[in-house]
């Protein structure tokens, strides 16, 4: 690494938007339908090998969203994570004298039902 080089794994910036919705209804006492829409974004990357070689790993987005139901006791929600089920290279390395270069993606997409009950 030299100076002037980017930090080592740390993008020049990264972003997060969140978009959160509510809305009583009456299928149950003070019920409400919930939603939601998630945005990450972190910027390229930079790793540096012993040997003097630079790895780079670009940026990436990953979009998740949720919806659900939920009462004062309980809820249920549908929350689906990398919704366009992008496969980015989230993570990459050189090589060193002990490790072999390797890659790192991101999760498929990942479906969850989750339910919750508060007693």
């Amino acid at each position: 690494m030299n100076d002037g080089d980017q930090i080592q794994s740390v993008p020049d910036w990264t972003g997060f938007a969140a978009m959160d919705y509510k809305k009583p209804v009456s299928y149950f006492g003070g019920s409400h339908i919930v939603a939601g829409l998630f945005a990450t974004y972190m910027g390229e990357r930079y790793a540096y090998g012993s040997g003097g070689e630079t790895a780079k790993t670009d940026g990436f987005a990953r979009f998740d969203a949720r919806t659900g139901l939920e009462t004062e006791n309980w809820s249920l929600t549908l929350h689906i994570k990398n919704l366009g089920d992008s496969d980015d290279r989230t993570y990459n390395t050189t090589g060193s004298l002990a490790i072999e270069p390797y890659d790192a993606y991101m999760q498929p997409r990942t479906t969850e039902l989750l339910f919750k009950y508060a007693f």
